[in-house]
Order: structure tokens, then C-alpha cells, then sequence
């Protein structure tokens, strides 16, 4: 039996992320293609996710309120020459911790600030 050359989405590492931590894959098609590709997020995709619809670069900083979950993403890639469709279902987990930047505990300054940080 020959091989398929029919293109085909290359699977997305299995990850638990915290919310506020940034998350960046770029998807990528085996296989042969016939012409352009345009990358699309299926419905359902969570508040705030995107892809860039030329290289299929997925990007999502989950909001604090996010936490706690896991999230089903739908990647699907149009081969406009071809006129096909590839879809690709995936799960994101996210934990419960908040990692915004914008949070970091100040410096302490001196013994005493270090003794009430501990009541």
C-alpha cells in the first residue's frame, strides 16, 4: 500500500498552562499542498485566542478568570486551491494560578518589612 501525501495538521504538544502566562504555536501542514493555506480558529474558541490566517501561528494569553479549565481549540485550514478542508481538535489545560506580570511582589527593605511580610 503507498503512502498518503495528502496534506495533514502536525498534532499540538499536550500543555498546562497558568492563566497570564502567553502561549504561542505555530501550526504546520504535512504533506503535499496545492496552493495558499488559510488558517481559521473553529467556533468555540476561547475569549481572547487568535491565528494569523497565512502561517497559522495561534496565540492566546488566558485571563486570570480563565483558570481552572480545559479549553477545546478547533484549528481549520483551507487549501484555496483545492478547495479542502483539514480540521484539528486539541485541548489546552489551564491551571488555577494567576501569572500576570503585572503582579510581582514588591522588594522588601529591610528585617522589619521581612518580619510583618511573615504575619
Amino acid at each position: 500500500m503507498a503512502a498518503s501525501n495528502a496534506p495533514v495538521l502536525s498534532l499540538v504538544p499536550s500543555l498546562v498552562l497558568g492563566p497570564g502566562q502567553p502561549f504561542e504555536f505555530t501550526n504546520t501542514v504535512l504533506g503535499i499542498v496545492a496552493g495558499p493555506l488559510e488558517f481559521s480558529l473553529g467556533s468555540g474558541a476561547p475569549y481572547g485566542a487568535s491565528i494569523n490566517p497565512t502561517n497559522g501561528v495561534f496565540h492566546w494569553t488566558p485571563a486570570c478568570h480563565q483558570g481552572n479549565s480545559t479549553n477545546s481549540i478547533t484549528v481549520r485550514v483551507a487549501e484555496i486551491a483545492a478547495a479542502s478542508l483539514l480540521k484539528l481538535t486539541w485541548s489546552l489545560r489551564l491551571g488555577r494560578m494567576c501569572f500576570a506580570p503585572t503582579q510581582a511582589p514588591s522588594p522588601l527593605k529591610s528585617p522589619m518589612d521581612a518580619e510583618r511580610a511573615r504575619t
